[in-house]
């Protein structure tokens, strides 16, 4: 039997998003006092993978209950009404929408993208598609078409032809125009045998569309008679499905716009994550208790808006909780540790979501529909011999079956990974030691070397060298970069001696002075190799006039290098990018080597792509 080629998918879900840790130089004043307590994003956004774990976790533990017995928040509703059980999907498909804001903010209208999205979508629905005809013995003639992962297929596409097609402005209108045409057809559509308007498990607008598109090829309730079958997956309920799915994008994009811009940026985020809880959380109740309930096998308007306040809440509480908040500046280490052992599976299971999900069904797939002992499937007798002849309880039983086989999959990844880490960690010993050895006999030459040297500045011409720091990145629709005032240049810096490099950054501060002599400088600095003293000046420049072009150097920064050399630059924060309408935008962060922003009023989307940069020697 042949098994899917899932590591494309697993490929796919490793991307994006945020690992190492970064600094924010907070405003000396009582802002401080709080920040303090809030520690910068990193760079693989933690609380993004531990809910998308979570997630899948959840549908795991949902799918895999093997009895009929099931406890009542892992029992999803027979169609009205409202379990936890019922908000774990909806919640990985917002997820999914949050991630495309992320991995799509700086991608651009290209075949190359399409390539990407197209070749992503076919992969999620023709897996499932596969997984769904081999569930049916391969019967072509019935195996159900749509399914978990075609739905997120759908809402994938959809959701990126948006955010690369639209402005924001035709974004929410598209948004708008699938919601009515969904309520339409639910509500104003005439059903043969059923009539208007008309919601019951084997009679609405959605099953009879859905038997019309794919005859037989749908999902078929055993215990209801047609006319028609509501597929849970089908077509018309993966329009309402779109809602959940482009509000996590919303959700997404607030991320973008606001990670990083200032202190405070953690702040906006929040805010307007809570707003917007809110906004969707009380319409959606009210509708639910009265006119619209709750449904989740149609996904009812009122059900939509409540998974996107639901879903909300449950990243913008693990943003706070894992992302945000420093616990160990509140002096409560226990607490980090606690909430680390908890979402280290989460996360990694966040990591690989469709891979696992799909691994798991191709499993339960074989278990039930293809090997049997005696009359009964292997999947029904490794419970009722394994589980429920000693637990007795059927609840308890399904429950802890389900438990058990995620905890199988996660403790066989960690004894890999425990594998290869012990590897890489003794590796990395065997490599630091000899650095070690090679770093003491060449600083010991060097002590040696250079013990007679004086301690005084450099003022011999050959020692002394002009340097500047250029830029060159993709641009479009840019204008200008150019340094802030009370930018400060971090670099690298090799001493013109004995070549002796620190592995600290430093920082160039043009407002910071020092006495050397007659002479002030911006840097004054002792070389721990041989202890030569050396110094930086920053030279005054203004690059605000002039118009720069795309994957050429442009100069950012000219500096006066007494004894050393600048090697390295890394670019950071507190840049000014002036867009080609003209706006200035102001303490832009380009630690990542990229930056996007969509200006309105022009309706351009504004890039920074691939930063380099280049030192060079100059007169």
């Amino acid at each position: 039997m042949m098994v899917p080629n899932y590591k494309n998918i697993q490929d796919e879900e490793s991307k994006p998003l945020i690992d190492h840790s970064t600094h924010i130089h907070h405003a000396k004043d009582t802002k401080t006092k709080i920040m303090d307590y809030l520690k910068p994003v990193q760079r693989r956004m933690g609380s993004l993978d531990a809910v998308r774990g979570l997630t899948i976790f959840g549908m795991i533990l949902v799918d895999n209950q093997a009895g009929n017995d099931v406890i009542w928040p892992l029992n999803e509703t027979e169609w009205n009404g409202l379990s936890t059980a019922d908000l774990i999907f909806p919640s990985f498909i917002f997820i999914s929408g949050f991630s495309i804001a992320l991995a799509l903010k700086n991608s651009k209208n290209t075949t190359t993208t399409w390539y990407g999205i197209i070749r992503r979508t076919l992969l999620l629905f023709f897996i499932q598609c596969f997984l769904n005809l081999m569930g049916d013995h391969f019967n072509f003639t019935t195996f159900r078409i749509m399914g978990v992962l075609q739905r997120i297929a759908i809402c994938y596409f959809f959701s990126c032809l948006s955010f690369l097609c639209f402005p924001i402005f035709l974004q929410r209108l598209f948004l708008i125009g699938v919601t009515v045409t969904y309520i339409s057809i639910m509500y104003a559509l005439y059903v043969p045998g059923c009539g208007k308007a008309v919601l019951t498990q084997n009679c609405n607008a959605g099953a009879y569309i859905d038997s019309k598109v794919f005859g037989l090829n749908v999902m078929k309730e055993t215990n209801l008679d047609g006319p028609y079958y509501n597929d849970p997956e089908g077509l018309i309920s993966t329009m309402s499905s779109f809602i959940t799915a482009w509000m996590g994008l919303e959700f997404g994009r607030i991320f973008t716009r606001f990670y990083k811009k200032h202190d405070f940026g953690n702040a906006d985020i929040i805010v307007r994550w809570v707003v917007l809880v809110i906004l969707f959380m009380v319409p959606a109740i009210s509708l639910g208790a009265t006119v619209m309930p709750f449904c989740k096998k149609i996904w009812s308007f009122s059900f939509a808006l409540f998974t996107v306040g639901a879903s909300g809440s449950l990243i913008l509480i693990a943003f706070i909780l894992i992302d945000v908040v420093d616990w160990e500046s509140l002096q409560l280490p226990k607490v980090r540790k606690s909430i680390d052992i908890i979402i280290t599976p989460m996360k990694w299971i966040g990591q690989n979501p469709i891979t696992i999900y799909s691994l798991m069904v191709f499993i339960e797939i074989i278990l039930m529909y293809y090997i049997n002992v005696g009359s009964n499937s292997l999947w029904d007798q490794i419970y009722e011999k394994m589980y429920l002849s000693w637990l007795k309880n059927g609840y308890l039983a399904s429950t802890v079956f389900s438990i058990v086989v995620i905890i199988i999959i996660i403790n066989n990844n960690n004894n890999n990974n425990n594998n290869n880490n012990n590897n890489n960690n003794n590796n990395n010993n065997n490599n630091n030691n000899n650095n070690n050895n090679n770093n003491n006999n060449n600083n010991n030459n060097n002590n040696n070397n250079n013990n007679n040297n004086n301690n005084k500045i450099l003022k011999k011409k050959e020692d002394m060298v002009r340097q500047s720091i250029s830029l060159k990145a993709e641009l479009e629709e840019i204008q200008n970069i150019f340094p802030t005032t009370n930018k400060i240049f971090f670099v690298k810096i090799k001493c013109s001696n004995c070549g002796e490099i620190p592995d600290k950054w430093i920082g160039l501060d043009k407002s910071n002075i020092e006495v050397i002599g007659k002479s002030n400088v911006n840097l004054a600095t002792k070389c721990k190799g041989c202890n030569r003293e050396n110094s930086i000046v920053v030279e005054d420049t203004d690059f605000s006039s002039r118009t720069i072009e795309t994957e050429k150097d442009f100069e950012i920064g000219r500096f006066d290098c007494r004894g050393v050399e600048i090697e390295e630059f890394d670019p950071r924060d507190n840049w000014i990018v002036v867009s080609s309408s003209g706006k200035e935008y102001k303490d832009i962060d380009l630690e990542e080597g990229e930056w996007s922003e969509f200006e309105e009023r022009t309706s351009t989307s504004l890039t920074i792509l691939s930063i380099e940069s280049s030192i060079k020697k100059v007169k």
